[in-house]
């Protein structure tokens, strides 16, 4: 806890043992680096931002850095973001812990001839900086941005909209009682839906997007339900995904 720092990281420890079947200490080192660099790409938009810098590596206490550059976006940082960062602790920093054997109550070893062992500062803020930062992305036709965030990130898995155009006033009517009505199932099964017409009325009844395509895309929605006119009908909707922008059709 720094005094005047609001990044309080989240501090973990591993235990890697000296000599292992695989090889010494220093091949699970790599393959737990690796892990953490694996772990924060697949959430990244872009996986190659993540970056590994690594200091004193032939060393007996080897220190590493895992980091976001948002060198593609142009959003002038004049530093990379801090995602993650691992040392190895000396051997005067680890307890003097002593361990007994399971087969033999006798034999004893202390924590430091044993382990090595690994110190991951997880620095929460930055990493959800880094992961808000990288999602913003330029529309490929428009001056406008969208939130691209991990499916798993984003705060709305779904959105419904009404294609209205060429409809009648009734099947209008129906078709976003239909959306109603999809919307209970999912609240039932604790899916939140966006939905862009709440979010006009919270904004003051303005219109900021264009139609609800842009909308969801706009709040990071990576699926959005499509209801049309012939959904009354033949009992079809269309699943968009955000991403592929493939429409999948899912008979009611």
């Amino acid at each position: 806890d720094v005094p005047g720092c609001h990044d309080h990281p989240c501090v973990l420890y591993t235990l890697l043992p000296l000599q292992r079947d695989e090889g010494k200490w220093t091949f699970a080192y790599q393959d737990l680096l690796r892990s953490r660099r694996k772990w924060w790409k697949k959430y990244f938009f872009n996986p190659s931002a993540v970056e590994i810098t690594e200091t004193d590596s032939r060393s007996d206490v080897p220190k590493a850095s895992i980091a976001a550059n948002f060198e593609d976006q142009n959003f002038d940082l004049s530093n990379n973001l801090t995602l993650e960062t691992m040392r190895m602790l000396d051997k005067d920093e680890v307890p003097q812990l002593v361990l007994h054997s399971a087969k033999d109550d006798k034999e004893t070893k202390s924590l430091s001839d044993t382990f090595k062992v690994v110190e991951i500062c997880c620095h929460i803020s930055q990493g959800c900086t880094a992961l808000l930062l990288d999602g913003v992305r330029k529309r490929l036709f428009l001056d406008s941005t969208r939130l691209a965030l991990d499916k798993n990130l984003a705060p709305f898995k779904v959105a419904l909209c009404c294609v209205e155009t060429l409809a009648t006033e009734k099947e209008k009517l129906e078709m976003n009682m239909l959306k109603r009505y999809l919307q209970q199932l999912l609240d039932r099964s604790n899916i939140t839906a966006f939905d862009n017409s709440v979010s006009t009325v919270e904004a003051g009844n303005q219109k900021k997007f264009f139609n609800d395509y842009e909308a969801a895309d706009a709040y990071g929605v990576p699926h959005l339900i499509v209801i049309t006119s012939d959904s009354l009908k033949d009992g079809v909707i269309n699943i968009r995904d955000r991403e592929v922008s493939n429409l999948s059709q899912f008979c009611l």
